[in-house]
C-alpha cells in the first residue's frame, strides 16, 4: 500500500493496546470529494467505517466493514444513480523479514496468494488506506443503474453499418 489516499489514519503497531483498537471512520464531505476524484467516481454521498487492528505475532490482523453509497454514471444510460457498497475487511501485515520467501535449500513455502499479508512499513497500518482499498473493491467497473436498457439511437440503422451489408449487396446487385 503505496499509494496515499485523500482518507488517512495511520497505527503505530508499537503503540497497540494489547487486546487491539477499534477505529470508526467517518470522512467529512471535502474527504469523500478527493476520494470520489481519485476513485473516479461522481461523488461519494456517505462513507462509513469501523476497523479493528490487533497484533498478532509480529504482525497485525486488520479486520472491519465499510458501508457506503457511491454515485455513479450507468453504462447504458449515461445517468448518474446511487448505488451501496458494503465490504467487509480481513487482511494481516506482517514486517518484511516474517513474509513468505524461498527457504534456503531452494525449498518454497506454498501459501495461497490469498494468505500473504502485506508488507508492514516502517511498523505502521494506514487504516484509512485500508478501507479506501477495500471500498474500491465494491465498486462495480460497469454500473447499470437499476431497470437501464440500452436503445440504440433511432438515426443509426445497424444493417447500413454492418461490415455483412456490402457482402449483400455483391450477392444482389439491385438491393440499395
Amino acid at each position: 500500500m503505496t499509494e496515499a489516499f485523500a482518507l488517512t489514519h495511520p497505527v503505530t503497531v508499537d503503540k497497540l493496546p494489547d487486546l487491539g483498537t477499534t477505529i470508526k471512520l467517518a470522512p467529512d464531505a471535502a474527504v469523500r470529494e478527493q476520494l470520489a476524484k481519485e476513485l473516479k467516481l461522481v461523488a461519494i454521498p456517505e462513507l462509513k467505517a469501523t476497523v479493528t487492528v490487533v497484533r498478532q505475532g509480529s504482525g497485525v490482523r486488520v479486520g472491519g466493514h465499510v458501508s457506503a453509497v457511491i454515485r455513479q454514471a450507468c453504462v447504458a444510460t449515461l445517468e448518474d444513480f446511487d448505488a451501496p457498497i458494503e465490504e467487509d475487511i480481513d487482511l494481516g501485515f506482517a514486517p518484511a523479514h516474517k513474509l513468505a520467501e524461498v527457504k534456503p535449500g531452494g525449498v518454497e513455502i506454498e501459501i495461497n496468494e490469498l494468505d500473504q499479508p502485506d508488507e508492514l512499513i516502517d511498523g505502521v497500518v494506514d487504516v484509512g488506506a485500508v478501507v479506501v482499498e477495500f471500498l474500491a473493491l465494491g465498486i462495480d467497473p460497469y454500473p447499470r443503474k437499476p431497470g437501464a436498457v440500452f436503445k440504440v439511437p433511432k438515426e443509426v440503422a445497424v444493417e447500413e453499418t454492418s461490415p455483412f451489408a456490402a457482402l449483400g449487396k455483391l450477392r444482389d446487385p439491385d438491393a440499395e
